[in-house]
């Protein structure tokens, strides 16, 4: 029971941002990317600063010149999530009543999200596909080398897979709920997620306590994942994904355990290193 009310009480303390990279990480393991429209390419370099990733340079530039090959996983899909059940999704089609106390017209199709009485998060991404680096063993080798030879930071991560959207819907409710009320010029498909969906040209008519508000945005990146450099004594240091982000800039070594933004879990990184 007090478990239970203590992470009731640290979700609503969360600001947006940790909020969202919170439950986006939890459901799909990957980072998310904030904001979520913000630019992201394979081979950005950069840290991670309270769960956002600040690039710094690239894999690909002059002073870098780290080459490498692309290949892309999987067929096009679509990805949704909702933090909770008490986000209600109300369709309304062109010509049918108006809803009770909405702003929404008859003549005019329309949607009604209501976050009841609490901070949450709704997600939509249409046709994604997930480049990834390719010969990542590869990569690690090289970034080891240049990390033991003085020219890569402990703290730098790289950018080595994304999840690439056709185009997203990101909304974020304040701490004590929100209300989105939104217009179309064609009726909305269910199970289309039409939230994402940048043809149907959605129109906000009313908003309540909304902190961030994404409408079918296009060609967006809002998930990836980095992976860095972990030092050990005495050893060869070993080059993997990063499944957890530093708080700040220090290198994860250097991190406690309790100041890493998502509760228990610790900076992992995969098992296979070169002799």
């Amino acid at each position: 029971m007090l478990t239970k009310r203590v992470t009731c009480i640290r979700r609503m303390i969360l600001s947006p941002h940790n909020l969202y990279t919170r439950e986006m990480y939890n459901r799909f393991g990957f980072v998310a990317n904030w904001p979520p429209a913000a630019p992201l390419q394979l081979g950005m370099i950069g840290v991670m600063e309270q769960n956002v990733f600040v690039p710094r340079s690239s894999l690909s530039e002059t002073s870098v010149r780290i080459p490498f090959n692309v290949t892309e996983e999987g067929a096009k899909q679509d990805i949704s999530y909702r933090s909770s059940s008490s986000i209600d999704v109300l369709f309304k089609a062109r010509g049918t009543p108006v809803p009770p106390d909405s702003a929404l017209v008859e003549a005019k199709a329309g949607v009604v999200i209501d976050f009841k009485g609490k901070s949450g998060v709704l997600f939509e991404a249409r046709e994604c596909v997930m480049p990834v680096i390719a010969d990542q063993l590869s990569l690690g080798d090289t970034i080891i080398d240049r990390y033991r030879s003085g020219h890569w930071a402990k703290n730098w991560v790289v950018v080595t897979q994304i999840i690439k959207a056709d185009s997203i819907a990101v909304l974020i409710s304040g701490n004590n709920g929100g209300r989105l009320e939104l217009t179309a010029e064609s009726d909305l498909q269910l199970g289309s997620l039409p939230l994402a969906n940048a043809a149907l040209n959605l129109k906000c008519v009313r908003s309540f306590s909304m902190h961030t508000e994404i409408l079918g945005h296009k060609g967006a990146a809002p998930l990836f994942r980095v992976s860095g450099i972990k030092p050990r004594w005495f050893r060869r240091p070993i080059f993997g994904i990063r499944l957890a982000q530093d708080a700040d800039d220090r290198s994860p070594a250097d991190t406690p355990r309790d100041e890493l933004d998502f509760g228990p879990l610790d900076l992992k990184f995969d098992t296979e290193e070169a002799s």
